[in-house]
């Protein structure tokens, strides 16, 4: 292609933290995309966006390169799409004559006046721990959030450090089910910046950036912590560190991750008595080490 197309795709599918990646990595064109509107402002740029997370929508709402999102739900929705819009429109990534014309800049987290109040609020008060108790995927939710409240208190009390904790309610859907999930965590204290059900994946996103190091589920924000190479304290079920040591071994996706685990008997909501206190005291061993 030597000329301008009419209309581009570019491409976040997956889960939160495959967006995350995808847009951080410049993946399916999306480092080009600043340098394509510049050099021809009337190609209209289309994301294509797997919205059985909203969070998805949220997090590029704001991107200025972006005309219009296209939504799809999972694979076989994301296929339809692009079956009934190739005739008129191109994948970016794929064009490769254009893109030897176009400068690959790594985007921007483009926030809103509102968001950037919270963070400035946040990063003004001094360094922080990042805490996001939960996840998308039940089974992956190994500690009950209220559980985390005396590892909080130790690092603010013990480290001096703030704590930060995120979450959200929002709707997971796909052809055959839907559910909403409530996010909760009701505490507050001096030196706790408790954005449970006041963040987005933009502003979360963001503290991943600024963050002193991350504990938490593995979820989306463990993987936005991996990318911006932060240490990372996953909890996660036993059976499932053998999956999680695939995610992040050498030459995967994951693959420099600073990520250290530990490990629960069960889920959330079955929990097999693990012993709490023990995974707390390793948590907060790990946190030391690390901010020493």
């Amino acid at each position: 292609m030597s000329g301008a197309p009419k209309s581009v795709f570019v491409t976040l599918g997956g889960g939160l933290g495959d967006v995350f990646y995808t847009y951080n990595k410049r993946k399916n064109g999306w480092g080009y995309i600043e340098s394509l509107k510049k050099k021809y402002p009337n190609t209209e740029v289309r994301a294509m966006c797997a919205t059985h997370n909203p969070q998805t929508l949220e997090f590029i709402k704001y991107n200025p390169y972006i005309d219009r999102a296209e939504e799809f739900g999972w694979v076989l929705d994301a296929k339809e799409l692009w079956d009934a819009n190739k005739g008129n429109s191109v994948r970016l990534d794929r064009q490769r004559d254009l893109l030897k014309k176009l400068r690959d800049n790594k985007p921007q987290v483009y926030l809103s006046p509102e968001d950037k109040v919270i963070l400035d609020g946040i990063t003004s008060s001094g360094e922080f721990v990042l805490m996001h108790p939960f996840a998308g995927e039940p089974h992956r939710r190994v500690m009950p959030a209220e559980e985390y409240i005396p590892l909080i208190d130790r690092i603010i009390d013990e480290l001096g450090y703030n704590v930060v904790v995120i979450g959200g309610s929002y709707l997971r859907t796909n052809r055959i089910q839907k559910e909403v999930k409530t996010e909760e965590l009701d505490y507050k204290r001096e030196g706790l910046f408790n954005l449970v059900g006041q963040s987005n994946s933009r502003i979360c996103m963001t503290l991943a950036e600024k963050q002193r190091c991350f504990v938490g589920s593995w979820s989306a924000y463990s993987c936005a912590s991996w990318l911006y190479n932060k240490q990372t304290t996953v909890l996660l079920q036993k059976k499932h560190i053998e999956n999680l040591k695939k995610k992040i071994g050498r030459g995967k996706r994951w693959g420099e991750a600073k990520c250290d685990m530990i490990t629960t008997k069960g889920p959330y909501h079955n929990p097999g008595d693990t012993n709490f206190n023990k995974v707390r005291e390793e948590a907060f061993n790990k946190i030391q080490n690390e901010t020493k």
